[in-house]
């Protein structure tokens, strides 16, 4: 099917070197002039043949049908002249690869004030959908608001924070990092493609990516990102490496775009998660006589409470351990000395933290809008 292309842990969008810088008029001229059983040797060699067909096996016949109904691809046929009901199968197929090839091409090239004022319109839609009132201001710096009133209120609720750890424990804090990863089952070397938000993937081909369901899309309407576990790291745990769920296959992005593009949210896919996160920060003094239905809707409002730049993230992070390894040395509780004496065994302790030190009992994730350009990815 033509989402063969488009596979990923959430929303990856993936394209081999060899096709990457296919010339689109050459490949129109054979498609006018082949024969369709010679036309995909003519187009290319072994290898991009074999991969070509992969993608567009015969059985997919009615999802080339569904193309034409796609602007961008009815702009593609216009601007070559291209009267889709005169091809025979495999010509379409020749076709829909050259648009696609010739649509990676242009997101490759984007400049960064395209790529900024996209992110910014984005992350605008993805705040007023967490329950943020509509505002004026960049969508940066409201972010950047919203997250240290969201800091400063939750810090209310330690009690420990000027008390002092032990060396080692604090160093160890004090050096985390977030480490995002993005996995996959298929890709195992470098991309060759800009990472696609399952929003960009539709418009491109009329249907998001595998793992963005009608829930995301039209509920959180999450899909105008590309998702991250929110992983850690230290100078002394390679934690994020163990991270395998949606494939062992793992990319990165460079720390500026981390600090500059990305943001931190409750990690919400499915509807338990949602409801999980609503029962366990809403206002308990509030009776709710709500239907199923309009909870989520409730809850979903709630999300903003827990949005988050990266740098206050990890800055609740060190806190939030900060304060749950001083009340295990309070309570004398053995963990202590666990830790004293293996400080990165930490990592893998972030989310019992949350939970025991601020009763926060659902993960985190990490985002950045839009699309993730080549310049940007880190294949670990």
């Amino acid at each position: 099917m033509l989402k063969y292309i488009l596979f990923a842990t959430h929303t990856l969008l993936f394209l081999t070197s060899a096709q990457a810088g296919v010339n689109c008029y050459r490949l129109i001229k054979e498609i006018h002039q082949a024969d369709s059983p010679v036309l995909l040797e003519r187009l290319h060699g072994p290898i991009e043949q074999k991969l070509f067909l992969h993608i567009f096996p015969k059985r997919e016949e009615d999802e080339l049908k569904a193309l034409p109904k796609i602007k961008a691809f009815q702009k593609f046929l216009n601007h070559y002249q291209l009267n889709w009901n005169d091809f025979d199968l495999y010509k379409k197929r020749a076709i829909a690869l050259t648009y696609l090839n010739e649509e990676i091409e242009s997101l490759k090239n984007i400049t960064k004030n395209n790529l900024d004022s996209l992110r910014e319109k984005e992350l605008k839609r993805s705040l007023l959908n967490h329950g943020v009132e509509d505002f004026n201001e960049s969508s940066t710096e409201k972010l950047k608001e919203i997250s240290q009133k969201n800091l400063e209120r939750i810090s209310k609720k330690f009690r420990y924070q000027e008390e002092n750890l032990d060396k080692s424990l604090y160093d160890f804090i004090s050096q985390i990092q977030l480490q995002p990863i993005h996995n996959s089952h298929i890709v195992k070397s470098e991309f060759y493609s800009p990472i696609l938000s399952s929003m960009m993937i539709q418009e491109i081909l009329g249907s998001g990516g595998f793992n963005t369901a009608h829930f995301n899309r039209e509920v959180m309407q999450s899909d105008g990102n590309i998702f991250f576990f929110a992983e850690l790291k230290n100078q002394k745990s390679n934690d994020h490496l163990k991270v395998k769920k949606y494939g062992k296959n793992k990319m990165t992005i460079k720390e500026e775009t981390l600090y500059r593009n990305g943001w931190v949210s409750p990690f919400i896919m499915y509807q338990d998660e949602l409801m999980v996160f609503g029962n366990s920060v809403r206002d308990r003094s509030i009776l709710l006589d709500l239907s199923y239905e309009e909870k989520i809707l409730y809850y979903k409002d709630l999300l903003h409470l827990y949005d988050f730049t990266p740098n206050d993230y990890e800055t609740l992070v060190k806190m939030t351990l900060t304060e749950w390894v001083i009340g295990l040395r309070k309570a004398g509780h053995y963990r202590y000395k666990v830790f004293q004496e293996n400080p990165e065994r930490l990592i893998d302790e972030v989310q019992t933290a949350f939970k025991e030190a601020l009763g926060v009992p659902f993960r985190f994730e990490f985002k950045v809008p839009v699309l993730i350009p080549i310049s940007e990815q880190i294949f670990i």
